[in-house]
């Protein structure tokens, strides 16, 4: 496991109390559109991936997939529902696909977030040298 990124999450999920919010992790590769990012929410990392990006649209599939082939289901987007509730009510292991993006809810296993952060980089950018990643880091206080 890539003790650079693990470190960094630990840090992340670890700088608040369960049902408490704030702070973001950004880890990306080679260019502005290989990234992975998490903003720290009451349950725990919720993961997005934005389709407004260039090249969003196009890769969500594989991110979906990837995120089906380590354990994660596709939450029913209900149309007649307020989307930031429909974000707020994702299951750890949960993603929500809508017009901006896909959400997931990736709790506070550290392991866990490794992992699914790592198999990402991986398998949707091709990025085999996960210590060469850049990581931002931003703690509120």
């Amino acid at each position: 496991m890539p003790k650079k990124l693990l470190d960094s999450i630990s840090q992340l999920v670890n700088s608040r109390n369960l049902g408490e919010t704030g702070g973001y992790i950004i880890i990306d590769g080679n260019n502005e559109f290989e990234y992975v990012q998490y903003c720290l929410e009451a349950d725990g990392l919720l993961y997005n991936w934005p389709t407004l990006q260039e090249g969003g649209e196009e890769l969500l599939p594989v991110v979906i997939e990837a995120l089906q082939a380590i354990g994660f289901s596709q939450f029913p987007l209900d149309n007649n529902s307020d989307i930031g509730d429909q974000i707020s009510d994702l299951g750890i292991n949960e993603f929500l696909v809508c017009d901006d993006g896909l959400y997931g809810q990736s709790g506070r296993d550290v392991n866990r977030l490794t992992e699914v952060s790592s198999y990402l980089l991986k398998n949707v950018f091709k990025i085999s040298d996960l210590e060469s990643v850049n990581i931002t880091l931003e703690l509120y206080e």
